[in-house]
């Protein structure tokens, strides 16, 4: 291990940080967050990083305030004297917002990216990103990190027989694609058509799995709408069993409702996104191993 190599947990993954240091087995940088009354954030890096790549790890869910605390973290890592600061973003938030479809609207994610290059950032590397067309906004080297390394002995100690894979919408096609190409296995698709956020005008399931073991792919899950829909059509269609894998666990508004409802085995997470609550369907998997391995070579 490199050790003018140096990891700085934002707050928002100070667990998994501290998990990937342990493997590394290298310290975290100590560092403080001084805060105003009106909540104004100033971090402030407690040593002497001059010389030194500073990895600062940091997912960006809800509130925005993780945003704002990374990008004066990598200021203050510049001026502790990094030579170069990585930021890894287990979860990247505002991906979402990769097109402009009609007058008016924000491109969040190219903004978010050149935010973070601007603060001082040298590399990126993002995991199961909602996008990969990022290139363009952010002027240094830009890596993707895939699950399959995480997710693949998962699927495999399951023994399935009649596996098949179910892809909620176009996006996440890619990801199905590679699993099922791996596997031999069955790819169904489903045409969402999706008028507003979170709100699902119409899906319609392109195939049938009656009598086949599903596991549903997608890189994230944040109302549970959509994967829970697909769910119950499936186990109308006559699904054996199924199962999802979701990278990000947003779980917001009613997810854990649904999910408590909805005719899964179970729901197989990462912890990029830190759980809320316990659910008995929700099996979380250590994503530090494969983010280590990308840091070290990057």
């Amino acid at each position: 291990m490199d050790h003018s190599l140096h990891f700085l947990a934002g707050t928002a993954s100070s667990e998994l940080t501290k998990s990937i240091a342990i493997l590394a087995q290298r310290p975290l940088v100590k560092w403080q967050l001084q805060s105003f009354s009106d909540g104004e954030l100033r971090p402030i890096v407690q040593e002497n990083m001059k010389g030194c790549e500073v990895v600062i790890i940091q997912s960006t869910y809800p509130p925005a305030t993780h945003i704002m605390e990374l990008l004066l973290l990598i200021d203050a890592a510049k001026h502790a004297g990094a030579n170069q600061v990585s930021v890894v973003a287990p979860y990247m938030g505002y991906l979402r917002q990769d097109k402009v479809t009609q007058p008016g609207q924000a491109h969040g994610a190219a903004l978010l990216v050149k935010l973070l290059h601007a603060a001082g950032a040298d590399k990126l590397l993002l995991c199961d990103p909602h996008t990969k067309h990022l290139a363009p906004f952010f002027q240094g080297i830009l890596q993707y990190v895939p699950s399959y390394p995480l997710f693949m002995p998962y699927i495999k100690q399951l023994s399935l027989d009649k596996l098949c894979f179910v892809v909620p919408d176009e996006g996440a096609m890619p990801m199905a694609q590679y699993y099922a190409d791996c596997y031999q296995a069955g790819l169904v698709a489903c045409r969402k058509i999706r008028l507003h956020p979170n709100q699902i005008a119409s899906l319609e399931v392109q195939g049938s799995v009656q009598g086949l073991d599903v596991m549903i792919v997608d890189d994230m899950i944040d109302t549970g709408a959509t994967l829970c829909t697909v769910a119950e059509i499936l186990h109308q269609q006559g699904a054996r069993s199924m199962r999802a894998m979701c990278t990000h666990a947003l779980l917001s508004g009613p997810a854990y409702d649904l999910l408590t409802n909805a005719p899964l085995e179970a729901l197989i997470v990462t912890n990029t996104i830190p759980l809320q609550k316990p659910h008995p369907k929700i099996r979380v998997l250590d994503i530090a191993p494969v983010l280590l391995q990308a840091i070290v070579g990057c």
